[in-house]
């Protein structure tokens, strides 16, 4: 059993698309093995989603930061942290309209927090620090963001027929293969997932300015704001008011 890590990430990316569905399948599976085994259990008393309750407290004091480097600080400030509130402020708006379930959720799906087991091929979530209740959305979102890597090498975002591979397997771990999930679900779920992906894109970015001034790793966190905030921007520029009304016709399809 190994990390799955950036070190052997040809499973999530090098290998091709069979291997990184499969390996998408696998996480569905474990994925929804452990939100049955911990709900109810684990924050039993905080089932509130915690995404826009933990960016505010990022938000806060990423902005506040002074660094007593003179070439981060000037870097640091070219961050229009009031754009960045605004862009929130319309996101968090926006996804309030999915009406997104509220699950058990890990939260940073990234590839150190997987081990593969190699004998069973087998996926395994490990590393629960930022777990708790969120929207379901954003911890499939953020998982799809995690293809990228360290090197947000957004090219290797998986495709919608990759996504709505994995999503069967979500959707119906018991029996993906005999029991046909519809496509009215499997978009519903594109739409919501892809929509709080753009959350991950604010969230971690914020994250990241923090980890510049407070972290002792040496990695580039200044340069990851701004990788993961321009993906951001230049995302939502795909018509966000295509995918609420194209939400809103499978809601009422539903009825």
């Amino acid at each position: 059993m190994h990390l799955v890590g950036w070190a052997t990430r040809d499973m999530l990316t090098i290998s091709g698309k069979h291997e990184r569905s499969t390996m998408g399948v696998g996480i569905a599976h474990e994925v929804v093995f452990f939100r049955h085994r911990l709900l109810g259990r684990v924050y039993a008393c905080f089932k509130e989603p915690q995404l826009w309750v933990d960016l505010v407290k990022f938000f806060e004091k990423a902005c506040s930061l002074q660094f007593e480097d003179t070439d981060k600080q000037k870097i640091y400030e070219t961050i229009s942290f009031k754009e960045v509130h605004r862009e929130a402020t319309q996101l968090k708006e926006l996804t309030g309209l999915l009406n997104a379930p509220v699950v058990f959720a890990h939260n940073d799906l990234l590839s150190q927090n997987l081990m593969l087991n190699d004998e069973q091929e087998k996926p395994y979530i490990i590393d629960f620090e930022y777990g708790s209740y969120n929207y379901r959305g954003f911890d499939i979102g953020n998982y799809f963001n995690e293809y990228a890597g360290y090197d947000c090498d957004y090219s290797l975002y998986p495709s919608k027929d990759e996504q709505c591979q994995i999503f069967s397997h979500y959707l119906q771990p018991e029996k993906p293969y005999e029991i046909r999930v519809s496509e009215n679900d499997l978009e519903a779920l594109y739409v919501e997932a892809n929509t709080f992906m753009l959350a991950s894109h604010i969230f971690w970015p914020l994250w990241a300015i923090i980890q510049a001034r407070m972290s002792p790793i040496d990695f580039d966190y200044i340069e990851y704001f701004f990788s993961r905030y321009n993906e951001y921007k230049k995302q939502k520029e795909i018509p966000l008011q295509n995918l609420t009304e194209e939400h809103k016709i499978l809601s009422v399809s539903h009825e």
